[in-house]
């Protein structure tokens, strides 16, 4: 997974069940994000990657 960005403000990681994996932030400029990737070991189409804005206060 590539998440590449500038000017963010509170940007977490969590894995929200077993194979989903959420990147959240309140302000972002996000240049690139991708959620493929490769590995022998794990059966790569299984897991979901997303990128999620909260909700301003």
């Amino acid at each position: 997974m590539i998440f590449l960005a500038d000017k963010a403000e509170s940007v977490s990681v969590a894995w929200q069940a077993p194979k989903k994996l959420v990147v959240s932030y309140k302000e972002a400029r996000i240049f690139k994000f991708t959620n493929f990737w490769s590995s022998k070991e794990l059966d790569n189409f299984q897991y979901i990657v997303s990128v999620v804005e909260v909700q301003r206060d």
